[in-house]
């Protein structure tokens, strides 16, 4: 029997589904009414969760722009990133990406559910391995609390993959000043940071409030968007950063991608005309 799984939210009055063949799990955690994982054919395995009443993709296996967006671009702008630090990404895809360069020495993850760490690495396996990597730290934890109580080396890149810092989610505070302004203290004049912005039709306001942040801490700020064909208007934003460091020219060569590449990295820079009038209210 077939059943249909993805996004639903009754705010946006939006339905967004896959058919899959197999639901792989439902599950619940401290943090999330419902965790799903299931297959489909045109996606691969999917994750979807269930958050304050509205259930929101995640991430897919096949076809995920997302992960590489928001990987490549900071990644590909810095000479020698070393040293990544990924907020949230606990299904493992973020890492996935980053593990691709090897220029990167170790990559610390922290993510405040462990339960999604958990389905990552046996129920999701969209991660390649990386989860059990001998270069990733995983550590479960607020990241706020991370942040503001970390005293270690410092970061190369920072890279925010978290889901969507709705009021009152457990991502809600990971778009405020206070937390951008720890991120700063993690970093190098040098480093580069990127985080996910939202949905530029959906979430402007969260789009909006994270770019201020970040302008309040980095020098130098860029927002930039792609296409993600199983999120909610299929365009979604990201925010790159750094002091020393332009982030919209690539140094670096990549080949291990399926969207990324050089010429895209330049286009995404490239904003539709109703982001460039938002950016006229920050």
């Amino acid at each position: 029997m077939y059943e249909w799984l993805g996004e639903e939210n009754s705010e946006w009055g939006i339905l967004l589904k896959t058919r899959i063949n197999k639901l792989i799990l439902k599950d619940s955690s401290k943090n999330f009414k419902e965790i799903l994982v299931g297959e489909s054919k045109t996606f691969g395995r999917i994750l979807v969760l269930n958050e304050s009443g509205n259930y929101t993709w995640q991430v897919a296996e096949k076809w995920d722009s997302y992960s590489e967006m928001l990987v490549h671009v900071p990644l590909c702008a810095h000479l020698d990133p070393q040293r990544v630090l990924v907020i949230g990404g606990g299904d493992g895809s973020t890492v996935r990406e980053v593990l691709k360069h090897n220029e990167v020495k170790e990559v610390v993850l922290v993510d405040i559910d462990e339960k999604i760490v958990s389905i990552g690495k046996h129920k999701l396996k969209i991660d390649n391995g990386a989860l059990t990597n001998e270069r990733v730290e995983i550590i479960i934890e607020d990241a706020t609390k991370f942040v503001r109580s970390y005293i270690g080396e410092k970061f190369d890149v920072v890279i925010g993959d978290y889901s969507d810092p709705q009021r009152d989610s457990p991502a809600a505070d990971l778009i405020k000043e206070d937390f951008l302004k720890n991120i700063k203290r993690l970093t190098k004049p040098s480093s580069i940071i990127a985080m996910q912005a939202g949905s530029p039709i959906f979430q402007r306001d969260i789009f909006l409030e994270l770019l201020r942040s970040i302008k309040k801490s980095f020098k130098l700020v860029y927002p930039y968007v792609y296409t993600v064909p199983f999120y909610p208007g299929g365009l979604w934003s990201f925010i790159v950063a750094s002091d020393t460091i332009d982030p919209r020219k690539p140094i670096r060569e990549f080949r291990e991608a399926t969207f990324y590449n050089e010429k895209i990295h330049e286009q995404v820079f490239q904003l539709p005309t109703f982001m460039i009038k938002l950016l006229n209210n920050i």
